[in-house]
């Protein structure tokens, strides 16, 4: 390398600490500085093979170059630093959000409490986007501490919902039960029915064949009262049979 490229190379290191803004002041938030380093590295390296015509070129060279090194070093530090206060306050902003997504020991996993913990998710959900948004302006560390947390409060609400749905199960299997009981019951008394309807039809038939073969007048009174009092009976029956099959469909669509 000649000394006229490691002049060369001093001023591209010089233009890459420059910023676009007026004051032409170095701009942490503007610089790339794996670029930037990769240059100090290429430069000091060009340091240790390179001999200037004379010493003072070297010197004033060494000069200029250090002179920008240190600003960049000090802004480098500078944002570091920055960087840190940011990154901390995210990280405590972040965890408080987690902390509030924390199931309390009064909600116990069952149906009745499904809105509290969606509530929760939702904290939980806003810690993971608080996080997703600012993961340029935090630090690994932070970032990986606050991801470690919502992990770990992922995994109860996990462990939460998971007993919901096995309650919900239970319940249910619980209530589909109840329900096929039910249907047995109705089949039964639908039997009940249709017997008691076929009896008092049979009995009607036969007191109305009765009523006309007899010939005495005061037992055809009574039979005949017999028989509204049957027919009425029947109707009566007929309703009750309507109202079990409905309650049967009733259960069976239950089941579907």
């Amino acid at each position: 390398m000649e000394w006229l490229i490691l002049d060369s190379l001093i001023r591209e290191f010089e233009f890459l600490l420059k910023t676009e803004d007026a004051s032409g002041e170095m701009n942490a938030g503007k610089l790339n500085w794996k670029e930037v380093w990769g240059k100090a590295s290429e430069i000091l390296q060009g340091f240790k093979e390179v001999k200037y015509p004379v010493r003072s070129q070297h010197d004033e060279a060494w000069k200029k170059f250090k002179t920008l090194h240190d600003a960049a070093s000090k802004l480098s530090k500078d944002e570091r630093e920055q960087k840190k206060t940011t990154s901390e306050t995210l990280k405590a902003e972040i965890l408080e959000l987690i902390k509030n997504a924390i199931p309390s020991e009064e909600i116990e996993p069952n149906p009745s409490n499904e809105e509290k913990l969606k509530g929760l998710g939702k904290a939980l959900n806003d810690a993971g986007k608080k996080l997703g948004d600012n993961k340029l302006n935090m630090l690994t560390e932070h970032k990986q501490e606050c991801f470690n947390e919502i992990q770990k409060v992922r995994e109860l609400h996990d462990k939460w919902w998971a007993e919901v749905k096995k309650e919900k199960l239970r319940r249910r299997e619980e209530y589909l039960s109840s329900v096929k009981v039910n249907i047995e019951k109705n089949h039964e008394r639908l039997d009940k029915a249709n017997q008691a309807y076929e009896s008092c039809k049979k009995h009607v038939d036969e007191l109305k064949e009765q009523i006309a073969n007899s010939t005495n007048e005061e037992w055809i009174v009574r039979a005949t009262g017999w028989v509204s009092e049957l027919e009425v009976k029947i109707v009566d029956i007929e309703k009750s049979i309507e109202r079990i099959t409905g309650w049967i469909k009733e259960g069976e669509e239950k089941l579907k």
